[in-house]
């Protein structure tokens, strides 16, 4: 036995039943889909009002609430004028100390050993110059470190270069021949500016044609060549109105 057997005794007595049977199996097919509907709408506007109730009381208390905290922080807090005026204050006080502290100090160690001499503290007077003069000794001797010392008084070994005359007050101080070059130092109290405008104009007027290499403004490089050789000059301060100069002879 098939399906279809099974099925032809159901539907044969299904075709037995009465018409108003079919008609009320439709409408109830109808209406239990809209009755759905129906239920679910009434569900979602429901919980829209308690949604929209339950915000309304919360805006309500929390319009209660707010003034009463703005009054409450208002009593709690400082009024402005108030922080203005103790800000004012504070500024004014400030700057009466700083000015106390200024006028308290000196400008100079000759002002206060002037004002001390003045007054009743002569030992402390002493005291201060004998400061002043021990500070101006380490000065003197830092600036004469950091400058280098004295210039040497005299020659060291070796020659200058051939055709080339030393400027008077020139000292020599450092030789080195390698070969058939020629490296000599000098020292002097020219500034670099006119050592190079007098090598420049005596080595042009001796045949040389000058072209600067290097040029600052604490010194300069200028190269001399004529047919026969070519010479290097080059010449810096050395940071006691002289200068320092190095011929390269090639």
């Amino acid at each position: 036995m098939n399906r279809i057997d099974v099925a032809q005794p159901l539907w044969a007595h299904l075709k037995r039943l009465p018409r108003w049977v079919w008609i009320s199996g439709g409408v109830a097919l109808l209406l239990i889909p809209a009755l759905l509907l129906w239920a679910l709408l009434a569900m979602v506007g429901g919980a829209w009002q308690a949604g929209g109730a339950m915000l309304g009381q919360q805006r309500a208390a929390l319009q209660t609430m707010l003034p009463e905290e703005v009054q409450r922080l208002a009593r709690e807090l400082p009024m402005a004028g108030a922080l203005q005026t103790l800000q004012t204050e504070a500024q004014q006080r400030a700057q009466a100390e700083l000015d106390r502290l200024k006028s308290a100090i000196p400008s100079s160690a000759e002002a206060l050993q002037q004002g001390l001499a003045g007054a009743t503290l002569p030992v402390a007077a002493e005291n201060l110059r004998q400061l002043s003069e021990q500070g101006r000794a380490t000065a003197d001797q830092a600036l004469s470190t950091l400058l280098g010392g004295k210039r040497p008084a005299s020659d060291v070994s070796g020659e200058d270069p051939p055709g080339v005359v030393r400027l008077p007050g020139f000292v020599r101080t450092g030789f080195v021949r390698d070969g058939d070059s020629l490296k000599v130092s000098w020292s002097g109290s020219a500034p670099h500016a006119e050592v190079v405008a007098f090598y420049t104009q005596q080595l042009s007027a001796a045949g040389y044609r000058a072209q600067v290499l290097q040029a600052g403004g604490s010194g300069e490089v200028v190269s001399f060549e004529s047919s026969q050789r070519r010479l290097t000059l080059s010449a810096r301060d050395d940071g006691r109105s002289g200068s320092e100069i190095e011929w390269q002879v090639h």
